[in-house]
């Protein structure tokens, strides 16, 4: 369903870009050292085209990136996902 190339090559060519945010550092104290990081909000604008849907591409790259960013949820994204780091939720969804 996702194929990572198409994916790569659309943010390549500037299709993804941070429209806004607001982040701020946010330290997590390990039994042995803390851990520097960051919470907030980060909005994406995807502004490269979106192709049409075929019998390969069952899904657009708009729609890929949206189930990628759904299981990041799930997943977390970064360093130390186990241990409570790399939360990610959505929370708006802009047509």
């Amino acid at each position: 369903m996702v194929q990572k190339e198409q994916i790569e090559q659309y943010i390549a060519e500037d299709g993804v870009i941070i429209e806004d945010y607001e982040l701020k550092a946010h330290y997590v104290s390990f039994v042995r050292h803390p851990q520097k990081g960051f919470v907030g909000s980060c909005k994406y604008h995807l502004r490269g085209p979106d192709e049409m849907i075929t019998s390969q591409h069952p899904l657009t790259i708009r729609q890929q990136i949206f189930l990628l960013a759904q299981l990041a949820f799930y997943t977390g994204c970064g360093y130390k996902t186990a241990m409570g780091m790399g939360r990610v939720c959505m929370t708006k969804r802009m047509v």
